[in-house]
């Protein structure tokens, strides 16, 4: 992982060795470039830190640029907290998304339960169908859904 620098400042992050070749056409890079110097060419690696977990759906974790730090350039994760009206507006819309599927799901199989269907599996739709329409009882609804399998 490589940042470009021009001028002083990050001009790209982040920066490919396939975008290095394509930037100097006139230089014969080796195939393995540890322990190449790229500074002559603004190219500088960027030590990689583990990303950090997201809290319970109230963080969102994104990427930043990096920073130099103690003599090397260094990936940065930005920790965004989100406030309790913002989980609660994002846990809305995922649960609207779930219901929409649950709907979609339910009408795909509207056509078991006409009065003049007859299925040798009859029981096993009804309970399918049930299942769907209790998803949103499930204890990790609406972010983790144990969705039923549908009766052949």
């Amino acid at each position: 992982m490589y940042l470009k620098i021009k001028d002083g400042a990050i001009e790209k992050y982040p920066y490919t060795i396939e975008e290095l070749r394509a930037d100097n056409p006139n230089v014969s890079f080796p195939a393995n470039l540890a322990g190449v110097d790229l500074e002559p060419y603004g190219v500088y690696p960027v030590v990689a830190v583990p990303r950090p977990d997201a809290i319970g759906g109230v963080n969102w974790v994104s990427e930043g640029a990096p920073a130099y730090v103690d003599g090397q350039w260094t990936q940065v994760w930005i920790i965004t907290t989100y406030t309790p009206e913002e989980v609660n507006e994002i846990t809305s819309g995922v649960a609207a998304r779930a219901r929409a599927e649950r709907t979609r799901r339910l009408q795909e199989c509207d056509w078991t339960q006409g009065r003049d269907v007859q299925l040798t599996n009859d029981a096993a739709w009804v309970a399918y169908r049930q299942a769907l329409r209790d998803i949103s009882t499930q204890p990790g609804f609406p972010t983790s859904i144990d969705w039923p399998i549908k009766p052949e």
